[in-house]
């Protein structure tokens, strides 16, 4: 230490020799501590309960992890603190180096050591997350550990709920058949005071469904042939699920090559059937489909299958004035004329074959390219004898009683003009009538 003195005459402070003092170890020793201890207070000071901090594991043991978190003293996690499940293994969990977020419980008192949690940090971590995952919809993927009313429990970083009408796109979904599966969900309600998170795989399952059906309905082809299963059948037709949830529909006209059927006459529910696709219509992509353009038309095959001459089993489907439409098969009809249904001359048709009834007849003449088949009922019927022709006389009778009674018409009208009706006049008349040639009346003479 320097030491100066006020010099009167001068006026000025003059420097006085000292004497040295030695310095004891002692003396050091204590200033060092008080260092020390200043140094300590100021680092644990910076520290405060409830702190977030970084830390760095430095060893792991079954009791726990000890870490560094920057300070004079190291920082211990027990097991309870490590981590939000119970079940966890510390040892295969955690490494020497691993850098971890921590909140500071307490502080010792007496040997320094900072207790921390690393569960209560991914507590308010997780919540922090869960709220991020809400507002931008993101698909989490958990595991549902137990089946309660109402729903299922999954594992987000803390306990949360799916209610039952979210787990499956079936709104009654068993719960207990999904305990232990996997399950993709999104966060729909976060509400962090109460602790609550509830979820939904519904949304997920129905957002991927949408997906998969755009990119479904952007790959099918008009013109082309797809199976499908019968899902329900309507007044007007029958739907379609051709997969990933796309169904088309199949209106009455496109059942069937043998016309308007219904669709309960046609198709059952849940049958596998091959439909083509003739038109997709609309934003919501509507997709007609037709069932008997998936099949050839029965006329390719009527070549092979028909022959004129063959006598064939067909329904009557329709009546005409000369005549009936007769189903084959479906697709398949022939005409059947009015002078074709019997031996004798019908002048009604609804008088020998009614609407629905099966009847056999003989095929006449098939013609391809036109589509039509004539039909005979009566080619199929044993030939009845032709009555007896009438001999000559009774020409004769008949000429004699018209004479006798031109003779008497003209007796009562007493016109000189009226000329009575010669024998060849009659028998030519009777000709006309009775439709009969010279040489049928030569032979009966």
């Amino acid at each position: 230490m320097v030491v100066f003195e006020f010099d009167e005459e001068t006026g000025k402070a003059v420097e006085q020799p000292q004497e040295k003092k030695e310095i004891q170890p002692e003396v050091v020793k204590s200033e060092s501590s008080r260092l020390e201890k200043a140094v300590n207070d100021f680092e644990m000071k910076s520290v405060k309960r409830g702190q977030l901090v970084n830390a760095t594991v430095v060893k792991v043991t079954s009791d726990g992890l000890l870490v560094d978190v920057g300070q004079k003293s190291e920082g211990f996690i027990p097991r309870a603190e490590a981590s939000t499940r119970d079940d966890v293994e510390l040892v295969s969990t955690f490494k020497t180096g691993d850098m971890i977020q921590c909140r500071v419980v307490k502080i010792g008192d007496d040997d320094g050591m900072i207790i921390l949690s690393k569960k209560r940090a991914d507590f308010e971590l997780v919540w922090d997350r869960l709220k991020e995952a809400k507002d931008n919809k993101e698909i989490l993927t958990t595991v549902a550990t137990k089946a309660v009313k109402g729903g299922l429990l999954v594992d987000v970083g803390v306990p949360a709920f799916v209610p039952r009408s979210q787990i499956d796109l079936n709104r009654n979904a068993d719960p207990t058949k999904w305990v232990g599966k996997e399950l993709k969900v999104r966060i729909i309600e976060v509400d962090r005071p109460t602790r609550r998170v509830v979820c939904s795989q519904k949304e997920v399952l129905e957002e991927d469904r949408e997906r998969r059906r755009e990119e479904f309905i952007s790959n099918l082809k008009v013109g082309e042939i797809y199976e499908g299963t019968v899902v329900g059948l309507v007044e007007f037709g029958a739907f379609v699920d051709l997969g990933e949830g796309v169904e088309g529909l199949i209106h009455l006209s496109e059942l069937s090559w043998g016309g308007r059927k219904t669709p309960q006459q046609v198709l059952k529910k849940r049958q596998k059937v091959n439909v083509k696709v003739i038109k997709i219509a609309g934003d919501e992509g509507r997709i007609s489909l037709s069932l008997r353009q998936a099949q050839p038309h029965p006329w390719e095959l009527v070549p092979y299958k028909y022959s004129v001459g063959d006598v064939v089993e067909g329904t009557v489907t329709r009546l005409l004035k000369f005549g009936a439409v007769v189903e084959l098969e479906e697709g398949v009809s022939g005409l059947l004329h009015i002078s074709q249904v019997s031996n004798h001359r019908v002048e009604r048709i609804d008088t020998e074959i009614k609407e629905g009834q099966t009847v056999q007849c003989k095929i006449l003449e098939i013609r391809v390219p036109d589509r039509k088949i004539r039909l005979s009922i009566k080619a199929t019927l044993p030939e009845e004898p032709r009555p007896e022709r009438q001999p000559r006389k009774r020409f004769n009778a008949y000429e004699d009683e018209e004479e006798q009674y031109l003779r008497e018409f003209a007796q009562e009208s007493a016109d000189p003009s009226v000329r009575l009706i010669s024998e060849n006049d009659l028998e030519r008349e009777n000709r006309e009538v009775f439709n009969v040639n010279e040489s049928d009346v030569n032979t009966n003479n």
